[in-house]
Order: structure tokens, then C-alpha cells, then sequence
């Protein structure tokens, strides 16, 4: 006691500090308990004083009864032993148990050499309404036996062996729990939710994982414990705090099992891809014993960040915060259904679906019930796609066929002016029609006087005469059949006062026979312009 107090004394006043004398006696207790190996026949004892600190730990499980009559606080194997047996394989597999429909669900995975002692060959309850506990002559319950494995989910017939790592406390806890949560305890039959996992083993690990997180572990200096700071050591003033952080782990793992069971029922998109956060392995969708690690590594996150990682400061506190996070949690676990099922809605033909609302199906089932008519769907949508480009293919052949025709018809045109002797017009070139300068006489003015206003004006129309004459000419000439002909008849209209422009036009006529193209004389280059 001495020594305690002067632990007490070098406890540092911090906000996250252990709080007082009685929390530091608490924690060295339950190191103590971690690093005590379970054996039979192990007994521990101390004497009964009555200090306040004893009194608030007086309740806890591992304790045997009597000590304020026997003055001793004893911790036995053989009592937790018997205690989990009678409370874990017996009792509940009663009339009126919480197990009693899987009675007949025990398996034996171990070997036994004496066939006497098969529980497959005897009742729990004789027909006098007797209870048959089997416990021996000494107290002690049948070791080995296969309802260890079967029934309280050890690895082995004999269970001392599975105790390595957690010692005395982690077989405490486990009493806990089949005496004061059978809910949690339900959960692990084979009606259960978490039946696929060993309940001794999977208790064993979650007191491991609290005594990493509480700093009780070997590997942890027992003065670093004792300074450390943590947000939730307020809460260890109440004993009870350690019990319910054991259960309320265990209901966080069962939780884990059921969200990864849901989330791997979510379709996968179309890339065959999926965002779910437990996958398994080889992407298999049954959560099994093989899950364990992965499990396990969720549960650890959650108990460690999302609950004590909140700082509760009482047993009340760490409850509502549990609650809270696993309202959270499902919550997410929804909106992601939620979402998976509106995308599969989208890539399905909603009209075929039968009714959601159908009792004990599952909806993501009855949705990929739709693949069948999604396929002839798509179907029919290859027919009509095809029908559709057969059409356009002919519409097509029918333009090109078109084109053809008006192609045809241009190289007629081309021929008619090779027929006359014509060339078409040369691209880049221009016609002598609009850029042909007019001839206009010239007059001295210094020899022949000024005309008049009324000599000027019939002299304009008599330019303006020749200029339309000429138009005409070549406007006709395009028509005709032979150049004489088309000459000839635009010599009919000329004026006679223009005789100097009709001998050129003649003379054009004799060129024009000899070449048999007349278009060169009716256009003329750039250059000519400059």
C-alpha cells in the first residue's frame, strides 16, 4: 500500500491523466490478471481490508463468494472454469434457454477415447426433470469434451490452451459474458448472425485488443501505464467501465460481421468493379471463420478511434456513444444500398420487375432476377438497329444513284459544247462580254468643230446601238449551229455607219473557220489590261 501511495504521488495533475490513487490500484490489477497464465488448480488470494478501493472492485466477476465471510479476495481457474461451463454449454441448452433450440446442433471436432463420455448419448435434462451438468465427482466439469469446441467455440476439446495470451482476465471476461449478456453471447449460435465465428477464441482476441488500447499488455512498461494520458481514464473511477468496454466490443464485431455480409450482397457496377469496403477473399460473398483478420481489423478501428478515441467520461457516456456510432454506421450502410439499388434500377427494365415488396426476398435478388429480360431487351434492340441501318444503307445507294444521274447529264452538256466548237470557260479567265473594252471614234477636235447637245446625244445612241448589237451577237452565236451562219445574221443588224466594225467582225469570221474555236476571241487575259 505504501508503495502504491507513492506511485499515486509521481501521478502527474493532466487533463488525460489517471485520476486517483484507487484507478492506478485498478489497472495494476488487471496487468496482473493478463499476465497470469490459467492452469488448474491456479488460486490467488489476498487479504480483505475493506478500503474503499477494494470495495468498488467487490462485484467483479473473477471474484469466489464469500469474501467478506472469508476475509479473502480469491481468484480461482477451477471456479471460472465451472462457472463458464454451467453458464456457456449447460443452462442456456436447457427448457427455457436462449439456446435451447440448437441442442442438438453440437458437432464434436475432437477425438474422445471414452465413448462414455459422448454428450451425444445423454440428455442435459432427464425425464425426472434433472438437470445433468456433467460435472464429476471433484467439481470439475468434463475436460476433455467436444461441447468446448462446440458449444463455447474453442479450438480444442481442452480449453486451457487458448487462454495463452490473455491469461486470467480474458477467461473472466468470457464468464461475463454468458452470465450477464446473453444477448451477445446469442449471437454467436448457430441461429445467430455471427455464427460463422468460434465465440471463446473471438472473446479471447477482443480482451486482447482492449488490454493493447488500456495499456495492460506485457509489451507495455507498467510506470509508462501509469503516466500515460488517455481520454478515457476518467471513466475507469467506475469498475464497471472494463466489463462494458468487453461487451460493448464484442456487439461492435458482431455489428462489423453483419455490415460485411450486407455490403457484399451490393451489385457490382458495370466495369465489375465494387466500392465496398470489406471485399474477402477471392471476392467470395459468404462471411466465414477465414474473415476473422479482416474482422477483427475493423473492430479494432472502431473501438479504438470511434469509441474510447471519443473521450467518454462514464459508463452512461460510453453507451450513448456507442449508440450513436452505431446508428452512424448503419445509416451509411443504407445510403450505399440505397445508392447500389438505384444504379441497378437504371441498367434493368424497371417494367419487368416483379413486386420489392414481397416478404423475405431480397431486393438486390429480385433485381438481378431482371437479367433475362435486360437480355431480350437488348435483343430486340439489335433487331430494330439493324432494320434501321439496312434503310439508311438503301437510302444511300438511292443518293448515289442520283448523283450518277446528274453526273451523267453534265458530261451530255459537255459533249453539246464540244459539238459546236466551243471551249468552256477557262476557270481564272474572264469574258470578252465583261471586260471587252467598246471602240469609240475618235475625233480631232482642233479640225472639226463642237457638236451641239442634240449631235452628242444621237451620237451616244449610236455607240450604245453598236455595244447591244455586239452583246446580241454573242448571246446568239452560243446558239448557233455553224459560225457563217451565226456571223451572218448578226451582220444584218449593224448599222452602216459602223462598216469599219462589221469588216473586223468578218475578219474574226475567216480567223474563227480556220481555228474552229471562237470562245479564244470573245476573252481575253489580265495582262492585256495593263
Amino acid at each position: 500500500m505504501q508503495s502504491l501511495q507513492s506511485l499515486s504521488s509521481l501521478l502527474p495533475s493532466r487533463r488525460y491523466a489517471l485520476p486517483d490513487r484507487a484507478v492506478a490500484s485498478q489497472v495494476l490489477m488487471y496487468r496482473q490478471l493478463l499476465h497470469t497464465e490459467c492452469k488448474p488448480g491456479l488460486r490467488l488470494s489476498r487479504n480483505y481490508e475493506g478500503t474503499d478501493a477494494q470495495k468498488k472492485v467487490l462485484h467483479m466477476p473473477w471474484w469466489e463468494q464469500g469474501v467478506e465471510t472469508s476475509r479473502k479476495m480469491v481468484i480461482s481457474y477451477d471456479n471460472l472454469i465451472v462457472r463458464l461451463w454451467l453458464n456457456g454449454a449447460i443452462m442456456p441448452y436447457t427448457d427455457g434457454g436462449y439456446a435451447e433450440a440448437h441442442f442438438n446442433n453440437s458437432v464434436p471436432k475432437d477425438d474422445i477415447d471414452d465413448e462414455s463420455q459422448d454428450p451425444l448419448s445423454k440428455e442435459v435434462v432427464g425425464k425426472d426433470g434433472h438437470i445433468d451438468t456433467l460435472i464429476d465427482s471433484k467439481g470439475l466439469p468434463p475436460i476433455p469434451h467436444p461441447y468446448w469446441v462446440d458449444r463455447l467455440g474453442f479450438q480444442q476439446t481442452d480449453p486451457v490452451t487458448d487462454f495463452r495470451s490473455g491469461g486470467v482476465l480474458s477467461l473472466a471476461m468470457l464468464v461475463h459474458i454468458v452470465e450477464a449478456c446473453p444477448n451477445v453471447h446469442a449471437r454467436f449460435l448457430p441461429s445467430g448472425d455471427t455464427h460463422m465465428l468460434p465465440f471463446g477464441i473471438t472473446c479471447i482476441n477482443v480482451t486482447d485488443m482492449i488490454a493493447k488500447f488500456c495499456m495492460f499488455s506485457k509489451s507495455v512498461d507498467k510506470m509508462d501505464a501509469l503516466l500515460s494520458q488517455k481520454p478515457f481514464w476518467r471513466m475507469f473511477e467506475n469498475p464497471d467501465s472494463l466489463l462494458v468496454l468487453q461487451e460493448l466490443s464484442m456487439e461492435i464485431l458482431c455489428n462489423v460481421v453483419v455490415e460485411m455480409g450486407r455490403e457484399r450482397k451490393i451489385p457490382k457496377d458495370r466495369k465489375g468493379t465494387s466500392n465496398n469496403d470489406f471485399d474477402g477473399q477471392d471476392n467470395q460473398q459468404e462471411v466465414t471463420v477465414f474473415d476473422f483478420a479482416e474482422i477483427l481489423y475493423k473492430t479494432e478501428k472502431r473501438v479504438n478511434e470511434d469509441l474510447l478515441g471519443a473521450g467518454p467520461r462514464t459508463v452512461d457516456e460510453l453507451r450513448a456513444i456507442h449508440t450513436r456510432n452505431c446508428t452512424k454506421y448503419m445509416k451509411a450502410l443504407a445510403k450505399k444500398e440505397e445508392m447500389a439499388y438505384k444504379a441497378l434500377e437504371r441498367t434493368n427494365s424497371m417494367s419487368a420487375l416483379p413486386s420489392l415488396s414481397s416478404g423475405g426476398k431480397d431486393k438486390f435478388a429480385i433485381l438481378a432476377s431482371a437479367k433475362n429480360t435486360t437480355t431480350e431487351s437488348a435483343k430486340q434492340f439489335g433487331i430494330v438497329a439493324n432494320s434501321v441501318i439496312g434503310n439508311a444503307s438503301n437510302v444511300a445507294n438511292n443518293v448515289i444513284g442520283t448523283a450518277g444521274n446528274v453526273i451523267e447529264n453534265a458530261g451530255d452538256v459537255l459533249n453539246k459544247f464540244k459539238e459546236f466548237g466551243i471551249k468552256p470557260p477557262t476557270p481564272g479567265r474572264k469574258t470578252a462580254r465583261s471586260q471587252e473594252p467598246h471602240d469609240v471614234e475618235e475625233v480631232d477636235f482642233a479640225k472639226a468643230p463642237p457638236q451641239n447637245h442634240a449631235e452628242a446625244s444621237e451620237s451616244h445612241k449610236e455607240q450604245q446601238s453598236i455595244s447591244d448589237g455586239i452583246t446580241q451577237s454573242e448571246d446568239t452565236g452560243l446558239k448557233a449551229n455553224e459560225d457563217a451562219d451565226f456571223f451572218a445574221f448578226f451582220g444584218d443588224d449593224v448599222d452602216e455607219k459602223t462598216e469599219s466594225a462589221k469588216k473586223k467582225f468578218e475578219e474574226l469570221l475567216s480567223e474563227s473557220s480556220s481555228k474552229k474555236d471562237v470562245s479564244d476571241y470573245f476573252t481575253i487575259d489580265d495582262e492585256d489590261l495593263l
